[in-house]
């Protein structure tokens, strides 16, 4: 075998996977399989997209990219390709837009939540009983990948517990497993909260303090007083008598026999600055907000309203949002060109996914598109369908 010049021929190529970098070496390290495997990582990944900031800016990214923002339209379909529409035959298209059918919105939604906020996500395509294609969404943690050793091509593909024996794996067909994988770079992909994974743990035990902090800082403690010479016995029956009052209801007077006192702290509600912890919550929100992509308007941070109707983050949403339709356009391209081939169509397969067009600007809003301007008129004839929908 012919090596470059700039790897010598004496170094074994070791992956590091999850990381994604290939590297070289003469010792025989042994690196785990691949970090985004473990369950630690998976339970932290599992606190942000449970956070109160990381699930709502998940669901919107994935109600986005599958509609158009205004809620008018959802999902999508199936084109021929404008460049080359002759190689593609009516009976062709008509065949893939049926093996799709057996696709939901809502398997669509999953797999692009699943890609997300794991990084991955693993199905396992088949066909129904009406010979449509079905996706079975696979545990993302328990997919191990195996790739060649010098092209880093996947040759293998099992699932299995954390625990389990390798040997005990079950083997996947590869044939009909479909990888969609967000920031890949080698085998397996990083989730959108990867970097913040630990910052939504603090956010979380943050807001705990501050929650217990709080009710330290608020509730003030009645002090009741036991005349001189009070033993244990009087303590006892002073305690059930006023249990007994509080549970018929709020206490509004209080008698007390022998010489007892009912009285507050000196000072009233106590002081504790609290602005410090605030501000600790609110910078971690601001943290995973920005990780999510999603502008700070759409998810209702305070502050940042009139900053997010700015254009730089409506456009750098939409990217986010183009290049997740990407992916899923990409994972659906192969599920429909294996159908195909199976059916002695030939490729290549010049066809597109069209998603609906995506409108970000509220004040945009405010004209139509295909409405002209008082005293304009248009001369270029009927609006084209495709402008108003994304075509990939």
């Amino acid at each position: 075998m012919e090596y470059p010049q700039f790897i010598h021929p004496d170094l074994k190529p070791v992956y590091i996977h999850g990381f994604g970098s290939r590297q070289f070496q003469t010792d025989l390290v042994e690196f785990p399989e691949c970090p985004t495997r473990s369950p630690e990582v998976a339970n932290k990944l599992q606190i942000a997209v449970d956070n109160p900031v990381g699930g709502p800016a998940l669901a919107i990214t994935c109600d986005f990219a599958l509609g158009s923002g205004e809620g008018d339209e959802f999902g999508l379909a199936l084109i021929a390709s404008n460049e080359s529409p002759r190689t593609i035959s009516g009976r062709m298209l008509k065949t893939a837009r049926y093996a799709l059918s057996g696709f939901t919105i809502e398997d669509y939604w999953r797999i692009i939540w699943r890609f997300l906020a794991w990084g991955d996500c693993f199905a396992n395509v088949i066909e129904d009983s009406a010979e449509r294609l079905k996706p079975i969404l696979l545990p993302t943690w328990q997919i191990h990948l195996e790739c060649d050793e010098w092209n880093g091509e996947v040759i293998r593909a099992t699932q299995g517990r954390p625990g389990m024996l390798r040997e005990n794996y079950r083997e996947i067909d590869l044939r009909s497993l479909v990888h969609w994988c967000y920031r890949k770079n080698h085998l397996y992909g990083r989730s959108i909260y990867h970097e913040v994974a630990e910052e939504a743990e603090w956010y979380r035990q943050n807001s705990l303090d501050i929650m217990t902090a709080s009710r330290e800082a608020a509730l003030v403690p009645n002090i009741h007083l036991m005349p001189e010479g009070a033993d244990s016995d009087y303590l006892e029956a002073y305690k059930r008598d006023h249990m007994a009052e509080k549970k018929r209801g709020p206490i509004a007077d209080i008698y007390l026999r022998y010489g007892a006192g009912l009285q507050k702290p000196f000072g009233g509600v106590a002081q504790f600055p609290l602005n410090g912890m605030l501000e600790t919550i609110r910078w971690r929100r601001v943290e995973i907000a920005v990780a999510s992509r999603v502008p700070m308007y759409l998810l209702g941070i305070d502050g940042y309203g009139v900053k997010g109707m700015a254009l730089a983050p409506g456009m750098a949403f939409r990217t986010h949002v183009s290049w997740t339709r990407l992916i899923l356009a990409q994972g659906l391209k192969q599920c429909i060109d294996r159908y195909l081939m199976a059916r002695d169509f030939k490729p290549p397969f010049d066809y597109n996914i069209q998603f609906p067009r995506l409108d970000l600007n509220v004040l945009e809003q405010v004209v139509h598109h295909d409405t002209n301007a008082p005293g304009i008129h248009d001369t270029d004839g009927t609006p084209s369908e495709t402008t108003h929908s994304q075509t990939i």
